[in-house]
């Protein structure tokens, strides 16, 4: 045993003091945490919209009020450690207790040094313990995979969960299992003891096999980002320009609104002032999520919305040669305190006007907003037209695959109380900040690429003119480029060869690429059709290569040779398919997702993925971030 002498033992008693305070406020910061987030949670479920409420007010946006799914949300990892008053103590046992503070210090440092994960509010709508939920989309759990592996480097970060220092995550395990639906999971959740004990965060996913989709095209960009992230910066700029040329489109569409045919519709023709597809443009389902556009979604979406009508009955499937109708809307204030229509405008991509009449509220106007809307009372004296007739008019003035342009769309169609499936927003394909959350006013924007002032009159706006104003801005974006006006899109993020110092996320990058990125652990067709995306994607040469595909057999043997390889890879995508969803086969995958789990190594990912049935149920994604050894 060592000898202390005096002066050591003063010198561990002041220490020991020094660790004992600190980790009593460490503790205390602890709680306090906890108690925040309780109430973040409680005014987050307080400011809901209820039955009746306008479904037009902002909802929380994905940052705000961010609460878990658990009541206790602290670090997981940090529940034993505790720091309970310790009594003064001399000669050895004061030794001894600095010891103990010593190695608690050490874990909390550790602990708290490796990544995070946790759902913010998107995320928690999404929880299947919340009874109304929002479902999340494919994209959703694409992006997380793909931030998990690129970081800042990300095009996108999920808007659905927080994974904070993803640096430090050791790599990712994606488990995929099609024929399985969220009902399954659901009607036998006894048979799950392994899902439930290890994956803490549980969501409910619209999957592809609801709308026709095919999840293994919508899973391969993630591999097709990560290892080629250089050459598509190259290529397309950034990986938020390339994204959306590898995978635009709105499949999720069919899973909302009732759109014919079941498969996207194959047009290459172009219209002749066109330089590339107008779809590209279209807003994606997780953007109208994002924007507070109206969507026909189940749980608390569907209550929401539920006074709200469709634009039409039934969608044909959009194509570069829908049609376009630019949209604007003028409002007053009532006495319901919430904004109504007084006036609409639509034109076609001729400018023509189409459609243009004042409209009269049912409720009492308290302030006609003349100074914007242009509207008076002598104006709205002799009106007759109502919202409901507005509505019926579009119905039957839209073609079924029409494509709305405008700008700020959203507020529009909350005013109009209707849904609709294809937009094009100004406010958003034009971005001249560099920042996505800084969005310009449409008369900057047709200053600055039209050359022309708008909304100038003091008697307010013209929504004709603000009409066309939107349709020659999108027009003149489709005859340049998808990055034309976009400082996002067309900035690029190649580092000069001069430049010798790197950050650290670079250098992660950088140790990640010299090893094998991505392996595919499959049905030998799966494989087949992994290979067949990647050597037929965009960029016009053979990424197949790349990739590491490994064909199994069976279920069984697609998770064991998952596990024998996923430590060699920073990302692992185990995909297999189960024909009955009989108690046999859902005891057998919940024995997968747990040894897929143990497999993870500390500070890994595991997520398992429910790809459901075709038309049936929606799927479920779980997700585990696992701690340090």
């Amino acid at each position: 045993m060592t000898e202390y002498n005096s002066r050591h033992l003063k010198r561990i008693e002041r220490k020991r003091k020094k660790m004992a305070a600190y980790l009593a406020v460490a503790a205390f910061n602890d709680q306090e945490r906890k108690s925040t987030r309780k109430e973040q949670k409680r005014a987050v479920s307080a400011e809901m919209p209820e039955e009746g409420q306008s479904a037009g007010s902002k909802k929380p946006k994905a940052g705000d009020g961010e609460a878990s799914n658990e009541v206790d949300d602290c670090d997981p990892h940090l529940k034993w450690i505790e720091c309970e008053p310790t009594p003064e103590v001399e000669g050895p046992e004061a030794v001894a207790e600095f010891q103990r503070l010593k190695k608690l210090l050490n874990a909390r440092k550790q602990l708290r040094g490796g990544p995070s994960f946790r759902l913010n509010a998107v995320g928690n709508e999404a929880c299947l313990t919340s009874a109304s939920r929002v479902p999340l989309l494919t994209a959703d759990v694409r992006n997380l995979l793909m931030f998990t592996l690129l970081g800042l480097h990300s095009p996108y970060s999920p808007r659905w969960c927080v994974l904070e220092k993803s640096r430090h995550v050791t790599h990712a395990v994606a488990l995929v299992i099609e024929g399985l639906t969220l009902y399954d999971f659901f009607a036998n959740e006894s048979l799950f003891p392994n899902v439930c004990a290890k994956f803490p965060n549980r969501v409910e996913v619209v999957v592809p096999s609801q709308y026709s989709g095919n999840l293994v095209r919508e899973l391969a960009i993630v591999p097709l980002a990560t290892v080629f992230r250089k050459e598509l910066i190259a290529e397309y700029g950034n990986l938020a320009a390339a994204e959306k040329e590898l995978c635009y489109g709105f499949p999720e569409a069919r899973a909302m609104f009732p759109v014919a045919g079941g498969e996207e519709a194959v047009c290459d023709a172009l219209p002749p002032a066109d330089s590339f597809p107008r779809t590209k443009l279209l807003l994606s389902a997780v953007q109208l999520l994002e924007e507070n556009y109206p969507l026909p979604l189940r749980g608390e979406m569907s209550d929401m919305y539920s006074h709200y009508v469709l634009s039409k009955d039934r969608y044909k499937e959009v194509t570069p040669l829908s049609p376009m109708f630019a949209l604007d809307c003028e409002m007053c204030r009532t006495d319901t305190k919430q904004l109504e229509l007084t006036r609409i405008s639509v034109v076609n991509e001729k400018l023509e006007v189409v459609y243009d009449t004042l409209v009269k509220p049912h409720n009492r106007i308290t302030d006609y907003l003349t100074r914007y809307s242009g509207v008076t009372a002598k104006m709205l004296a002799d009106v007759t037209v109502r919202l409901a007739d507005v509505q019926q008019k579009l119905r039957e003035i839209l073609p079924p695959d029409a494509i709305l342009v405008g700008q700020s769309l959203n507020m529009d169609l909350h005013t109009l109380k209707m849904m609709h499936p294809y937009i094009i927003d100004t406010s958003i394909i034009f971005n001249v900040s560099g920042c996505r959350s800084s969005k310009s006013k449409l008369a900057a924007l047709a200053y600055k690429f039209l050359n022309r002032s708008i909304q100038t009159s003091r008697k307010g706006h013209s929504p004709v003119e603000d009409s066309c104003a939107s349709m020659e801005l999108v027009q003149k974006k489709l005859s340049e480029s998808v990055t034309y006006g976009d400082q996002i899109l067309s900035r690029r993020m190649t580092v000069p060869e001069a430049q010798t110092s790197q950050t650290i996320a670079d250098v992660i990058m950088n140790k990640l690429e010299k090893k094998k990125m991505v392996v595919v652990v499959a049905t030998e067709a799966v494989a087949r059709e992994y290979r067949s995306i990647l050597a037929g994607n965009a960029l016009g040469r053979d990424c197949s290569s790349a990739v590491r595909c490994v064909p199994a057999g069976s279920g069984e043997e697609v998770v064991s040779r998952a596990c024998e390889v996923a430590l060699e890879h920073a990302l692992t995508i185990a995909q297999l398919s189960v024909p009955r969803a009989d108690q046999a086969a859902l005891r057998a995958v919940d024995e997968w997702c747990g040894q897929v789990h143990r497999h993870v190594a500390p500070r890994g990912l595991c997520l398992v993925l429910l790809g459901g049935r075709p038309a049936q149920a929606s799927g479920a994604c779980f997700v585990a971030l696992k701690g340090p050894c």
